[in-house]
């Protein structure tokens, strides 16, 4: 998937179709629908300004751009939990033609930088660009247990082993599927032998059959132009890369560090680094991808490396900038009487709003 992102963007670059917007942060959602609504700028590589931040657009404010849409849009569109994966809302409410531009939206972030709404499910993005045949009855249970929440994620997987070592299901593990089911409409009394069946049609209807309607209006915008020739005859395999690669880890982020010199580096310098990569070993999966976001403007992995540099601290407050146009971090040279005045500091700056502004300095 990656290398045809790649043939896609060479060819937008070959046309020399330039266009600048400019977005109001706080309507971001609205001002990027009514951006593509118009299916021609899908031919054009953007340059993004947000209104009062001025900045240079060498992708890491079209990253922020793409990443604070996806964050936006989900809650209006898309259905699933606060943590895991999301299908298309169906409501009378929502004119299907929202998701044709959703689809350009989906495909031109993808191709210029990298940025894809991983949260979307895997399971129906397969099915989506590879066809439903080839999503096995395995991946419907296993992208069903993504879209329920975190509780019915482990009692639905306790019970299906259940089911794999017992001849019949517990009181308890019966109370509890009827319950579930019921929430699907599912009124049949499930046992050890037909709750994989069950699960398969429940889990096929929510993350397929709902959405059909949804779907093809996606598609069909997700095809247009030359973006779109990064998901003709895509795989369930390039499907499974893709969300692999957008996977953000600890491991991962730290092999992403990258100094142009260690050997030249100061004392100071040497314990501020030492200070900042232990930083990131300390984050969860969700504060790792806020920390991310913050330093390349996107809260998925799509930069090839993290740069640090240093600047002289002489006198005043030690202070972390980043560069998230070229995803660069800049530390100061000294200053932190710990570890733990370094991590305060970093906590504070990831939770203030005005960090996340772009500006000239």
């Amino acid at each position: 998937m990656q290398k045809r992102r790649i043939e896609a963007f060479s060819s937008l670059c070959d046309q020399g179709d330039s266009k600048s917007v400019t977005i109001n942060r706080e309507n971001i959602v609205q001002d990027m629908l009514n951006l593509y609504s118009d299916n021609s700028i899908v031919m054009s590589l953007l340059n993004v300004t947000f209104i009062k931040e001025p900045a240079m657009d060498l992708n890491g404010v079209k990253r922020e751009a793409f990443t604070l849409f996806w964050e936006k849009v989900m809650s209006l569109y898309f259905e699933g939990t606060t943590t895991y994966m999301y299908v298309p809302r169906i409501s009378p409410a929502i004119d299907e033609s929202i998701y044709k531009t959703l689809g350009r939206i989906m495909s031109h972030g993808y191709v210029m930088v990298g940025v894809f709404p991983a949260l979307l499910s895997k399971t129906f993005f397969t099915a989506l660009v590879a066809g439903k045949e080839n999503v096995t009855d395995n991946d419907f249970i296993e992208g069903f247990l993504d879209y329920v929440s975190c509780y019915d994620n482990v009692r639905l997987q306790n019970i299906l082993g259940e089911c794999s070592t017992q001849q019949s299901l517990s009181a308890s593990s019966i109370d509890f599927l009827v319950d579930f089911l019921l929430e699907f409409n599912v009124s049949k009394m499930p046992n050890a032998k037909n709750l994989q069946s069950i699960l398969v049609s429940v889990a096929k209807t929510e993350l397929w059959n709902k959405a059909i309607m949804a779907a093809n209006s996606l598609k069909e915008g997700l095809f247009e132009g030359l973006p779109g020739n990064v998901w003709h005859s895509a795989t369930k395999d390039q499907v499974d890369d893709l969300y692999q690669s957008l996977q953000v880890t600890t491991d991962k982020v730290l092999s992403l560090i990258a100094i142009d010199d260690p050997s030249a580096m100061t004392k100071g310098q040497h314990i501020v680094f030492t200070y900042f990569k232990k930083y990131v070993r300390t984050l969860n999966e969700r504060e790792l991808s806020c920390f991310i976001r913050y330093v390349t403007g996107s809260s998925a992995v799509v930069v090839p490396s993290i740069k640090v540099i240093f600047h002289s601290h002489i006198g005043n407050l030690p202070h972390v900038t980043a560069h998230a146009c070229l995803a660069v971090v800049d530390l100061p040279s000294g200053g932190y009487n710990s570890f733990a005045d370094f991590k305060s500091q970093m906590d504070e700056v990831l939770k203030n709003e005005e960090s996340w502004k772009f500006s000239l300095v």
